[in-house]
């Protein structure tokens, strides 16, 4: 059996040190982990937003958030008299609502 690649050797064992500042990264960690863990707009390292900061980061007014809330149940939580809601709670609601399940 002959060998048909004429191509020369390339060696794999040149390795190269790339040097990146973590603040120059920074931005990028954070985009991704919005798009992985919540919503566009949630901020890092919140576990739950009360209503008008919810609504806004799921893209609605926060009267429509309340009527949601009062009549289809949403789930949510009181600190309280103050209305909260974790991303789980918004995403499993908005899938059950969704048209398209």
């Amino acid at each position: 059996m002959t060998n048909l690649d004429t191509s020369p050797s390339v060696s794999t064992e040149t390795a190269y040190l790339l040097s990146i500042p973590v603040e120059t990264l920074r931005p990028l960690i954070e985009d991704v982990l919005r798009s992985v863990d919540g919503f566009p707009g949630w901020p890092l390292g919140q576990v739950a937003l009360e209503e008008k900061s919810a609504a806004i980061c799921i893209g609605v007014k926060p009267h429509v958030l309340r009527d949601a809330r009062l009549r289809l149940k949403l789930p949510h939580t009181l600190v309280g008299r103050t209305v909260t809601y974790t991303s789980d709670e918004l995403k499993s609601s908005l899938n059950r609502m969704s048209v398209n399940h």
